[in-house]
């Protein structure tokens, strides 16, 4: 029993936590039924490139939350919200009436 606890403890302080980030973006994203009706539908162009563009959304997000400042300079929720939305509009023709972008961002 006590070997189970170390292990757990030991796995438990070599999180990284900007991975742990990034496993959640990339949940909340592929969970978002407006983006995963946009890409499984080809909106952004087939199914393969709206895929690459689902990716290149995610990838644009871990740039900006890298970790390297905290709290992030002129930047906070609703501009990301502003971002998410102009993005799925710009890249998937997908016009956000639901306001689900807030509870994304």
């Amino acid at each position: 029993e006590n070997q189970q606890y170390n292990k757990i403890t030991r796995m438990a302080t070599t999180t990284n936590p900007i991975e742990e980030f990034k496993a959640g973006v990339t949940a909340c994203l592929r969970s978002w039924s407006a983006l995963r009706t946009a890409v499984e539908s080809g909106w952004g162009g087939g199914e393969r490139e709206s895929q690459a563009k689902a990716d290149d959304l995610r990838r644009s997000i871990f740039e900006i939350m890298n970790g390297s400042q905290y709290p992030i300079p002129n930047f906070d929720e609703q501009d990301l919200a502003d971002n998410l939305a102009i993005y799925l509009e710009e890249e998937f023709s997908v016009t956000l009436e639901d306001n689900s972008e807030k509870q994304v961002a």
